[in-house]
């Protein structure tokens, strides 16, 4: 069986498989039996999604900065439109910010939208190779299913045979016993039976 498993990168979409490393029968059969890519590429799947969740939250927070950067905007605006000119400079440090909070959420969208595809190709890749590992099991198993199978067929036909020599056993033990006792008869024979058997 060939190392090299390439399977569509879309099987992942159209069998709406998740997140490997956080699927419950995934670490079940996996966990334990990872290689050392394996190992290594669950890692930086890990690592990319805890980044990925973390722009997600930053994401929220910017926004929220952003709006509040805005609202101060308006006011200060408003001032100024008042002629409260102490408010122009502090008008000139909030378009600072905004334009700093703008540059933030251009790196944080940027994350948002290549961090995916990076979590979708470590996924990927980790399926490829679950799947390698997942047939070498089955072929190894597979084999030892068969080696049982004709150790039990070989045991169920000695255990046959051995079952078939114990009922002809007993019943010469029945018909030898029964015998003595009627030769004997039951008093002599039971002397006998308390001395030998």
């Amino acid at each position: 069986m060939s190392k090299n498993i390439m399977l569509d990168d879309k099987i992942i979409k159209k069998n709406k498989i998740g997140i490997l490393i956080y699927d419950k029968d995934w670490k079940e059969l996996f966990v334990n039996n990872m290689t050392r890519s394996m190992k290594k590429n669950a890692k930086i799947l890990d690592e990319l999604c805890n980044e990925h969740k973390s722009a997600e939250k930053n994401s929220i927070l910017l926004k929220k900065k952003k709006k509040q950067i805005i609202k101060a905007i308006l006011e200060l605006s408003d001032e100024i439109n008042n002629k409260n000119e102490g408010s122009v400079e502090r008008l000139e440090n909030i378009k600072e910010q905004l334009v700093q909070i703008n540059d933030q959420i251009d790196e944080n969208q940027f994350l948002l939208e290549t961090l995916p595809r990076k979590i979708k190709k470590y996924n990927l890749e980790l399926l490829e190779e679950s799947t390698y590992i997942a047939y070498k099991s089955i072929e190894k198993e597979s084999k030892r299913v068969e080696e049982l199978e004709s150790e039990m067929t070989i045991l169920r036909e000695k255990l046959g045979n051995m079952r078939d020599e114990k009922i002809s056993l007993q019943e010469k033990v029945d018909k030898v016993y029964e015998y003595i006792h009627n030769t004997l008869g039951h008093k002599e024979a039971n002397k006998y039976d308390t001395k030998y058997l």
